[in-house]
C-alpha cells in the first residue's frame, strides 16, 4: 500500500533502506510517498539524474517513455530533460505515489502516469523520442548474489528474456536507455541477434560501481567515450561515469 514515506520509519522490512531516505530522495522530508516493495526498486536520485543526463544529448526531447516508473524517481529526473513523460507501471499504488512524488518535485503537470501492464502499449498509439526502463530486478533475490545473468532475473520478475523486452522496446523507438543492477554479467546485457553499436556506462560513487546503464541508438554518444586506461576521478556522493562502447556485429 502506498503512504507517506515517513510512516515506514518502524517498518522493520525497509530498516535498511529507511536510513538511505534522503540519498533515495533529495526532498523525502517534503512529503515523499513509498510502498513497501519501491523501497527496495527506487534509483537513488543521483543516479536517476545521471541516468536523465544521458538522454540530454538528443536534440529531440519532447516525449520520453518509462517503462516500470515505480514510485517515480527516473520519472521525476527524466521530467527536467524532456517536455512530457510516459510513466508506466502495472501497480496502481506505484502510480499513487508517483503521483504525488511529481508534484513534491514541481513536475506533476508534465507527467502522463498510466496504470498498466507494459505489454499492453501499443506503438501506433504512443509517440516517443526515446524509452528509458529500469525494469523490477527483484529486490532481495539479486542483492546478495556476486553475480547474475539479466535472462534469469527477468524470467523470474517478468516471465520474459531480454531479447524479448528488448525487442518490445525497439517498436517504439531506437533509442533506449535500460538500467541494471551493478552485478549484471556485463556480456547478457547484448541481447541475442543485435547488431550495432550501444554503450555501457557504470556509475560510480566513492570509487564503488552503484549501477549500470546500457544505452542505444542516438544516445550511443562517441564523444563520451574514455579509453578503459584513462584516470578517474571520483568525489565524494556525486555520480561519475565510465563509459565503454561496445559494438555487436553477429
Amino acid at each position: 500500500m502506498a503512504k507517506l514515506g515517513s510512516l515506514f520509519s518502524e517498518d522493520l522490512s525497509v530498516e535498511k533502506y529507511y536510513g538511505q531516505r534522503h540519498r533515495l530522495w533529495s526532498r523525502f522530508d517534503e512529503g515523499i510517498w513509498m510502498t513497501e516493495r519501491g523501497w527496495s526498486e527506487v534509483t537513488p536520485e543521483k543516479l536517476s539524474q545521471a541516468n536523465a543526463s544521458l538522454h540530454s544529448i538528443l536534440k529531440k526531447r519532447d516525449c520520453v517513455l518509462d517503462i516500470f516508473c515505480g514510485c517515480g524517481g527516473d520519472t521525476i529526473q527524466l521530467a527536467q530533460v524532456y517536455n512530457k513523460v510516459i510513466a508506466v507501471d502495472s501497480d496502481p499504488e506505484a502510480i499513487k505515489a508517483a503521483r504525488k512524488n511529481a508534484e513534491v518535485y514541481n513536475v506533476g503537470d508534465r507527467v502522463l502516469f498510466l496504470c498498466t501492464d507494459y505489454r499492453e502499449l501499443k506503438p501506433e498509439e504512443i509517440v516517443v523520442d526515446a524509452i528509458h526502463c529500469s525494469p523490477p530486478w527483484g529486490g532481495e533475490l539479486y542483492t546478495g548474489a556476486p553475480s547474475f545473468h539479466i535472462d534469469s532475473l527477468l524470467g523470474l520478475t517478468l516471465g520474459t528474456t531480454f531479447a524479448e523486452l528488448f525487442g518490445f522496446l525497439t517498436k517504439f523507438s531506437k533509442n533506449i536507455s535500460l538500467f541494471f543492477p551493478r552485478s549484471t554479467l556485463v556480456y547478457s546485457l547484448v541481447p541475442r541477434g543485435f547488431v550495432g553499436d550501444f554503450s555501457i556506462c557504470r556509475h560510480y560513487a566513492n570509487e564503488k560501481c552503484k549501477g549500470i546503464t546500457a544505452v542505444w541508438g542516438d544516445l550511443v554518444d562517441s564523444s563520451s567515450y574514455k579509453a578503459p586506461s584513462a584516470p578517474q576521478y571520483f568525489i565524494k556522493d556525486k555520480i561519475t561515469h565510465r563509459r565503454e562502447k561496445r559494438t555487436r556485429s553477429s
